[in-house]
């Protein structure tokens, strides 16, 4: 075989590579970013329990835990149906073991026969725990 062809070979090889760890190595902002979209997907399909995944253990913010979540998530659940919950925006900081999400969502409710429209702002707030990052509050915009 010629050497040109072991070099060119060689070089696909450690493109593949390359590839290959980049996308196993998950940075913090990505895991958030996941995390967030593992919310939405769980709240468009009423799905509390997945929703109550994202949440740290331990959670406990304002008086509210993580039964109290729960508890309202099936209230929510029972009453209204969630039609679309759209991020029209993110911004992400992490400093540390702490991260702070800014977010916009565009929030489509149907609440009986009626449809209820409306843009939600929050900052969710994040820790690193044993299991990863989980949301450990929220804070109104």
């Amino acid at each position: 075989m010629p050497l040109w062809v072991k070099v060119v070979l060689g070089l696909a090889a450690a493109a593949a590579l390359a590839l290959v760890v980049e996308r196993l190595i998950v940075t913090d902002e990505e895991a958030i970013r996941y995390s967030l979209d593992r919310v939405r997907a769980c709240a468009l399909k009423a799905d509390v329990e997945g929703c109550l995944d994202e949440f740290a253990p331990d959670y406990s913010h304002r008086s509210l835990t993580r039964e109290d979540l729960k508890k309202y998530g099936r209230t929510f659940v029972e009453t209204s149906r969630l039609l679309k919950l759209e991020f029209i925006g993110r911004k992400l900081e992490v400093s540390g073991d702490a991260a702070r999400v800014s977010v916009e969502l565009l929030v489509r409710l149907r609440e009986g026969a009626e449809e209820a429209p409306f843009l939600a702002r929050f900052d969710v707030l994040y820790g690193r725990t044993a299991e990863g990052w989980k949301i450990t509050g929220f804070e109104p915009r």
